[in-house]
């Protein structure tokens, strides 16, 4: 990328650029796993196996900061000159098996079904949103549960360097609760297999919006061991409670011939408005660098909207696959497209 000096406001609007094509890219990953995986599970196992998307995500953001620990500690103008480059030329791997895996996939039964019938939507967002207008909303505010890992990570580690705690602390902090929940997430979503989806997601979501207070006043005792507690109770515990659970319950939300889109789209809208948090908590706690109740207070409001969301979307862990979502019909109907709410 050129810099400022060299390229003027072109630098900022390619940097722009890229970045939404990676974000355009990380959401199509998510929904399109999500829904695979739920459609080729087991029955009664459709929200155990979708959950290891997330400690899939977890299991990259611990392998990420294990990576980001020894060259953090390069001098500062080594790392500056090449060393931020080794991330990157490492990713080359992971194009690398995610072309392999990619090569090898099919599509769910559900899915070969309506292509056989020629029962496809051609524009899914459309019939998605004159269909499933409810879901859709009750997507978007669910996806605000991602709101506590964005204030964690950004704003928690912003502050905790500007009371004194080092970074590369944080980073092991962070390092400890994703690689228990790689573990804890499954677990989650399998008791979710059991009791529902709404209790414990309206559960993780709330404990969530709670832990964040004694979370941020931990890092302004900067007392490490309770911090580490803290922020491990939470990425392991309520918030794995909520972040396990929607990769099964997005997509049995809606019908099959728009679920990748209701997923992709309602999913990234709330992860959208979960990105300017941080920018919204800095900018409440002014000039006081030492104020972590805008933050906090902040995830505890996504909080509740996503626990809204929650109570008032349908608890689908017993429903039939073939019975998932609203009813969509197709103009030449027969009698595979009358499905049951």
């Amino acid at each position: 990328m050129p810099t400022f000096a060299a390229a003027g406001y072109l630098a900022r609007v390619l940097l722009v650029l890229l970045r939404v094509l990676q974000g355009l890219s990380a959401g199509g990953e998510t929904a399109g796993a999500a829904s695979l995986t739920m459609e080729e599970s087991p029955v009664g196992r459709r929200g155990f196996f979708p959950s290891f998307t997330m400690s899939g995500t977890s299991g990259g953001i611990v392998l990420a900061s294990l990576v980001f620990l020894p060259i953090a500690a390069l001098p500062q103008d080594q790392l500056l000159a090449w060393g931020w480059r080794i991330p990157f030329w490492l990713s080359l791997v992971v194009v690398v098996v995610a072309f392999l895996v990619r090569r090898s996939l099919e599509e769910p039964e559900v899915f070969e079904e309506k292509a056989e019938h020629a029962d496809l939507v051609r524009l899914p967002l459309t019939e998605m949103l004159r269909t499933h207008p409810k879901q859709f909303v009750q997507t978007v505010l669910m996806s605000f549960e991602t709101v506590t890992n964005t204030l964690m990570q950004s704003f928690g580690l912003a502050y905790a360097v500007v009371v004194g705690i080092p970074a590369t602390t944080m980073l092991w902090v962070s390092v400890v609760g994703n690689a228990l929940a790689i573990f804890s997430q499954p677990l989650m979503a399998s008791f979710s297999d059991r009791i529902g989806r709404k209790p414990l997601f309206v559960t993780g979501v709330i404990g969530s919006g709670v832990m964040i207070f004694i979370y941020f006043w931990s890092i302004s005792t900067q007392d490490i061991a309770l911090v580490f507690i803290t922020s491990t109770l939470i990425t392991a515990g309520t918030y794995a409670m909520s972040n396990a659970i929607y990769p099964a319950w997005f997509p049995e939300l809606f019908n099959v011939r728009m679920r990748y889109s209701g997923v992709a789209i309602g999913l990234q809208i709330g992860i959208l408005c979960a990105g300017f948090t941080p920018l919204l908590g800095e900018a409440l706690r002014g000039a006081d660098k030492a104020n972590w109740g805008p933050a906090a207070w902040i995830v505890a409001a996504f909080s509740i909207l996503a626990a809204i969301g929650a109570i008032w979307a349908r608890d689908t862990f017993r429903t039939p696959l073939k019975d998932l979502g609203a009813p969509v019909h197709h103009p030449q109907t027969s009698s595979i497209d009358k499905l049951s709410v």
